[in-house]
């Protein structure tokens, strides 16, 4: 699916849509979408309510707009394993369940190196599973385009944490 794929971008915004928000004094629904260039996204609530459904809405969203070399995703599922199955996206560098402390350690770390390579103004391919990928957490360009790549070359990176309280 290309990135104006039907029902996948909000209507006003042409950003990729993941839920649908209520209106309930107009009684309308609308879909809502997520530009990074604006900043980070904080999807909270307590279990039950529906934060790793949004999670993996936001994921197939991005992943079915762009294709696999420009946008990779890491996902850190703390919570009860609702997120497993985005493992097996072809933009999934890696999925790291809550047992798995060694390589929750390697992925921050690697998060971390790539940001400050960033910074510095470089973009190198680091391996982040079944194949290289690039990592940066926060993905704002000079523009502030959504459609723009944050370096020649680099891919956006998405890292979703579901129950990040525990975290630590």
């Amino acid at each position: 699916l290309g990135p104006t794929a039907r029902g996948m971008q909000t209507e006003t915004t042409g950003l990729p849509a993941y839920a649908l928000a209520d209106d309930p004094d107009r009684q309308a629904q609308y879909p809502v979408g997520w530009d990074p260039a604006v900043g980070n996204l904080l999807i909270y609530g307590v279990v039950g309510s529906g934060t790793s459904t949004a999670l993996a809405a936001l994921a197939l969203s991005v992943a079915a707009t762009h294709p696999p070399d420009q946008q990779h995703l890491y996902v850190l599922d703390l919570g009860s394993g609702d997120l497993a199955a985005l493992e097996h996206l072809p933009h999934t560098g890696a999925y790291i369940g809550p047992g798995d402390r060694a390589r929750q350690i390697r992925l921050i770390r690697m998060l971390r190196s790539e940001l400050n390579n960033r910074k510095a103004g470089g973009a190198r391919g680091l391996s982040g599973g079944r194949q290289s990928h690039v990592a940066v957490p926060s993905q704002a360009t000079p523009q502030g385009s959504y459609g723009q790549r944050p370096a020649a070359g680099a891919p956006r990176v998405l890292v979703l944490i579901d129950n990040v309280g525990s975290l630590r």
